[in-house]
């Protein structure tokens, strides 16, 4: 637990760390690099816990994980101008931290195994999306602004009680895809502040609402505030609130429900 400033300006053939064993990194642990091609890799038989400060920028995939890797309550990770993704995991990765990250090519998250976050998770001006194939748990913060998509679910996302999701200046807000089980007992805000310029939310394959979804509360959505071609769950005293000219069911900007598809409000055990 003693400061450590490790700064790189070019080096492209070597990791910052590369680990296969166990690395433990305090809360003055402090790393800032910047122009370099690869930063933090954590192998599969590889242990990382960090309650440090980092800083890496103009350079690519921040953070690859094949390994157990935890972000603790006081560690923060932030920068800008990367290429690829800033988290690309295949291994077993905890935020209770803080990601940050500004103007880059690639996704936020791009999780291929298991990743939950207690902490915030925050993304502006990128092209990717939060991209998930197989488990994310979120009890914690996902604020993504500007961008195409900006969380894509192919597998398993579960947005906690605790959990808020918010999605602001794209195309689309959230699709869940026809592979996807969303199951969301938190907070969902889509155009909070500024507008959609598609589908708010899109649903191909099983979506579960048992909180809160809020569609287009300051911002405009610029085609259906929720299009669902899967099957779409509202359960009980769950809500639904879309903010678009005071009409849930406007045919070009309320929900869109596909011939074939199943849209149920559970309260009233009626499907449509």
């Amino acid at each position: 637990d003693v400061p450590i400033i490790k700064e790189s300006n070019g080096g492209t053939q070597g990791f910052i760390i590369n680990n296969s064993d166990t690395v433990i990194l305090g809360i003055h642990d402090t790393i800032l690099a910047k122009s370099t091609g690869k930063f933090i890799n954590n192998q599969a038989t590889g242990y990382i816990d960090n309650s440090g400060y980092w800083r890496f920028s103009s350079g690519s995939n921040p953070i690859q994980n094949a390994g157990l890797f935890y972000m603790r309550p006081s560690s923060s990770m932030k920068g800008k101008n990367i290429n690829g993704h800033i988290l690309d995991n295949s291994g077993m990765f905890f935020n209770e931290g803080c990601i940050e990250y500004r103007e880059y090519g690639g996704n936020i998250v791009n999780n291929t195994n298991y990743f939950e976050n207690t902490g915030s998770v925050v993304s502006r001006k990128f092209s990717g999306t939060f991209f998930n194939s197989d488990t994310i748990l979120n009890k914690g913060v996902i604020e993504l602004d500007t961008s195409n998509i900006g969380l894509t679910n192919q597998a398993f996302f579960l947005n906690d009680t605790a959990g808020k999701i918010y999605a602001d200046f794209m195309q689309s807000g959230i699709s869940n895809s026809s592979t996807g089980q969303f199951d969301n007992l938190g907070e969902i805000w889509i155009a909070r502040d500024t507008g959609i310029g598609s589908n708010g939310l899109e649903n191909a394959g099983n979506f579960k609402n048992a909180n809160l979804i809020n569609i287009g509360q300051h911002g405009p959505v610029f085609t259906f505030a929720l299009e669902n071609t899967g099957q779409f769950y509202n359960e009980d005293l769950a809500q639904i609130i879309i903010n678009i000219n005071d009409q849930i069911l406007n045919p070009q900007k309320g929900i869109l429900n596909s011939t074939g598809a199943s849209f149920c409000l559970l309260y009233t055990s009626r499907c449509v």
